[in-house]
């Protein structure tokens, strides 16, 4: 076990620094990132007519399945059938206007900014501590870059994706971070783990 995990209250996130095994290099490294989040939902049977307006409005083509693409820092996750979870930069209510712009009425949007807290997580180990706790199947022939998956890691649900060659990122409910760093703390402790 992680040594601070016996001194920091469950309800508190970790504190940032070196966790877990003293390596040279840390093995897996995290931090939390900062986007606009906004959930886009489709009307039933509006699934690609919101495709096609997101194509003009976002220049995107998006997959109504689990995948990510994005342009810039502007990334469409698919959660479900015709839905997503947008991120963007800059403000929240400029995100969801400019969604609601472009899809209205076929969509609704729903600002998430509040209640997820996205990760980011990348290193030399990573794809040896996510196995710990995800029950889906990463590996690069079924789990390539732009896959994306809705499941949970222990008790805490999340949507995870990957992002970039070895770099994958999370959105997490905001009363489950702490419970999501304790999970990830754990995964990567024997290699090593680093949080920003």
């Amino acid at each position: 076990m992680v040594d601070v995990l016996e001194t920091v209250p469950i309800s508190r996130r970790l504190p940032p620094g070196r966790h877990g095994a003293q390596t040279a290099v840390p093995g897996v490294t995290a931090g939390e990132i900062f986007r606009a989040a906004a959930t886009l939902v489709a009307g039933r049977g509006q699934a690609s007519i919101v495709m096609q307006a997101a194509k003009a409005a976002f220049g995107l083509e998006l997959c109504d399945g689990p995948r990510c693409v994005a342009s810039g820092s502007t990334e469409f996750i698919g959660a479900g059938p015709g839905r997503w979870l947008v991120l963007a930069e800059g403000e929240s209510e400029a995100l969801t206007q400019r969604l609601e712009t472009a899809a209205a009425p076929q969509a609704s949007v729903v600002d998430q900014s509040g209640g997820l807290v996205l990760f980011e997580a990348s290193g030399e180990k990573i794809a040896d501590a996510l196995p710990k706790f995800l029950s889906i199947d990463i590996d690069a022939s079924v789990f390539p870059v732009g896959a994306a998956a809705t499941t949970t890691a222990a008790h805490v649900n999340l949507t995870v994706w990957l992002a970039r060659p070895g770099c994958w990122r999370f959105a997490v409910g905001r009363s489950s971070a702490a419970a999501f760093l304790r999970i990830l703390a754990v995964a990567a402790a024997e290699f090593g783990f680093e949080l920003r």
